[in-house]
């Protein structure tokens, strides 16, 4: 079983679909799962839930949130002990970790650091990303700066004040449900003097391997870089 919002690898589609923060635990048990991989949100929301699974001999694992890539390490060395496929887990992380620290190597020439805004939510509600989130790392690792690195999490600005921070490059990630948004973005009132505008620097990249705490991370890594 497989959650909603599961999308990758293609296979995932031909798998049963099983809820997502509402967990359908009838048709879960009907399924007769050895193992229920759960998260905290569940945990804290579903006792019931998991714990009818447990009756029922399903051994229930919580994989705590992740904000960062020693999190996500974690989460996935924790996930291939409970399956048994540790030394696969391990492969995993090793390569994210080569090919994490091969962009690091590079971009440690980088004297000029861009200044990059990026954009999570189209307007007119935009949100963007501050510290404690994978793109906050990713930023830092390729030696790019964050526009709105004083701020932690997912917060909400106005248009004025992101004009201000005069990004020179401008990122958006929900090319996935806004056709063309780097369009968008460039023909946006009161935003042509902005650098990154000038000179046509937004790019869209796909949100899942910017926010999904998992190993195609790193692909998000190398598409910022």
């Amino acid at each position: 079983g497989v959650s909603d919002y599961d999308n990758y690898p293609p296979e995932v589609e031909e798998i049963e679909k099983v809820g997502a923060q509402d967990i359908k635990s009838e048709l879960v048990l009907t399924l007769l799962p050895d193992i229920a991989l759960v998260t905290d949100y569940h945990y804290k929301t579903h006792p019931e839930t998991l714990k009818q699974f447990e009756e029922a001999g399903i051994d229930v694992v919580v994989v705590g949130s992740a904000v960062s890539f020693e999190d996500v390490y974690s989460n996935i060395e924790m996930i291939g002990t409970a399956t048994g496929s540790k030394s696969e887990a391990e492969e995993i992380i090793s390569d994210m970790k080569v090919r994490i620290q091969a962009i690091k190597d590079k971009a440690a020439a980088i004297k000029d650091k861009k200044k990059v805004w990026v954009e999570v939510s189209p307007a007119p509600d935009i949100f963007t990303t501050g510290q404690k989130t994978f793109m906050h790392e990713m930023l830092e690792s390729i030696q790019a700066e964050n526009a709105a690195g004083d701020q932690e999490g997912w917060v909400k600005m106005t248009e004025e004040e992101i004009v201000k921070l005069n990004p020179d490059v401008i990122i958006t990630t929900y090319g996935y449900y806004v056709e063309n948004p780097t369009a968008g973005v460039l023909k946006r009132e009161g935003w042509a003097e902005v650098p990154a505008i000038k000179n046509g620097d937004v790019f869209d990249v796909d949100s899942d391997t910017v926010t999904r705490p998992g190993p195609r991370l790193i692909e998000g890594v190398e598409t910022l870089a």
